[in-house]
């Protein structure tokens, strides 16, 4: 289990100092992105964003799920 509190400080500085020229995304460019979302809502499959992973379980089965039986030793 991880603690629910620890300090992490990600860093993300490499990739800029080969070069890289960020851009962000535009109000504009995300509004239309979400307008697209909510006009097809009605095709997102909810069942896909249901966890698949028991981090509680160190035997994870979720291979057996998808038809065929795999072997743990």
């Amino acid at each position: 289990m991880e603690a629910e509190e620890h300090y992490y400080n990600a860093r993300h500085s490499k990739l800029i100092d080969l070069g890289l020229q960020p851009h962000l995304l535009s109000e504009s460019l995300l509004d239309s992105l979400m307008n697209i979302a909510v006009e097809y809502r009605d095709r997102i499959d909810e069942s896909l964003f249901a966890p698949q992973v028991n981090w509680r379980n160190p035997r994870n089965d979720r291979r057996q799920n998808l038809g065929r039986v795999v072997s743990v030793s």
